[in-house]
């Protein structure tokens, strides 16, 4: 079973070859993905960054239900959800 990227790159035939990419050039697509900002996730990781994009949403959330005329439900699940996203993100280091 294939699991790293960089093997199924390497391992895909690209059309009107006759052989497949190889890892040489695997390491270079990664480099040019990478360094053009993308990132390879795989089956069942998180992307960090994404994650805490979307704690940062529901931080706002919380902000908003702040103050004397609070709405206790909506502030107690943006809490529990701003929490549960850093800690899959957490999960994932």
């Amino acid at each position: 079973m294939v699991t790293d990227a960089r093997e199924i790159i390497a391992s895909t035939y690209i059309e009107g070859r006759t052989e497949p990419v190889g890892p040489l050039h695997a390491q270079a697509i990664l480099a040019a993905l990478t360094a053009a900002g993308f990132r390879i996730v795989g089956p069942g990781e998180v992307d960090k960054e994404t994650v805490e994009t979307c704690a940062e949403v529901a931080d706002a959330e919380v902000a908003k239900h702040q103050g004397p005329f609070t709405s206790q439900p909506a502030y107690v699940a943006s809490c529990a959800i701003r929490d549960a996203l850093r800690a899959l993100k957490e999960e994932q280091s």
